[in-house]
Parts: C-alpha cells; structure tokens; sequence
C-alpha cells in the first residue's frame, strides 16, 4: 500500500472527510484575508480531524497553516483550516494538495464553495483557476462585487422593512432579510433559510 505521508496511508480517511469544502468563508489567523485563503473540511472525530491537520503541515510549502477546532461543532463535526498563500500559482498547490487528499479519503470527487455563496463547485483545475481569486487585487474585487450583489438582491422599502419587523416579534431573534423575488432569509448562528410567503 502506498504511503501517501508520514503516518498515514492510502484510505486512512475514508468515510471521515466531507467531499465539499470552503473557500474564504472563514478569516484567516496567519495575516490579512486579501493574503492568505482558507480552506475548511469538514471532518467526523477528533482524531481524524488531528491527522489531516498534521498531514496538511508537512510537505506543503505552500500551506502556511493547518488547525483542527479542538472541540466539535453543533453537527458533531470537527473543522479544519489549511491556509494558503494567496498568489498566483494558489490554484495548482491546492489541486496538488486535493490530488494528495483523494488517495487518504478514496474521495474521487471534491466540491468547493466560495465565500458565502452555498452552491458548489467541483474542484476541477478549471473553476479552482476562475472562481478563486489568486491575488490580493482580485480578492478585494470578488468580495466587493459578492457584497454589492448582496445589496442589490435585498429590498429596502418600507413595506418590506415592516414586514421582516413584524416577522422577527413573531419568530423571534432572527436576523431577516427580503429578496426582491419576495422571499425572505432568515439567519441565526452562521446559518441561513429561504423562505417563500407563497401559500400562507
């Protein structure tokens, strides 16, 4: 059986690590956001969690960082952060790392999505080199253009500031936003739902 890195060999992962993973939605503990991009897997236990934080630490020169969240989260998965120097070539070390990933998880297939944005993508060399953006220039660009996206999908009148108040007294402490296809968002703890008014 192949070793893929000190440790651990090929499958020791298997049926651990979630195929989708993010990109940018998490700020980065090593420098500036607009430097550095940070990848998060999500990862059943602790102790696997442990090693693909080791594994991601050795033999990457590319990774800057690697850290397993010491205690698990409300879906009883463990997160880990690999952080990548944000550069040109940022796309490549990633698909070397994802090409490594595959022969420890028997995963053929990764996903990513990118910020806030909940629709993946498959980590093909081709939507890692044009989603992602490889520079500081191009970050600030990505997260200005997502947020001003925000802003225009949002209803600001009057009636529909009633109506996400009139909402939150009877939902409670949700945070509550219409779309201007006349849905609205609810958001709590980092999660969000789309809700249709249709039929009630």
């Amino acid at each position: 059986m192949q070793i893929v890195n000190e440790g651990l060999k090929a499958g020791d992962l298997e049926g651990v690590v979630s195929p989708t993973f993010s990109v940018d939605q998490y700020k980065s503990k090593m420098g500036d956001d607009r430097n550095v991009m940070v990848l998060c897997f999500s990862v059943d236990g602790q102790a696997p969690a442990k090693d693909l934080e080791h594994f991601a630490e050795t033999g990457y020169k590319d990774i800057m960082d690697a850290d397993a969240t010491p205690g698990t989260l409300e879906d009883s998965k463990h997160k880990v952060f690999i952080e990548f120097q944000r550069k040109e070539t940022v796309d490549q070390a990633i698909r070397k790392f994802l090409d490594d990933l595959k022969k420890l998880t028997n995963i053929e297939t990764f996903n990513f999505t990118y910020h806030k944005r909940t629709k993946p993508f498959e980590a093909t060399a081709k939507n890692l080199a044009e989603v992602l953006p490889r520079t500081p220039e191009a970050y600030s660009q990505k997260i200005n253009g997502l947020r001003l996206g925000e802003v225009k999908a949002f209803k600001i009148d009057a009636d529909s500031m009633s109506e996400c108040m009139y909402f939150t007294k009877y939902f409670g402490p949700y945070q509550i936003s219409k779309t201007t296809e006349d849905k609205f968002i609810f958001s709590k703890g980092g999660e969000s739902v789309l809700v249709s008014k249709n039929g009630w």
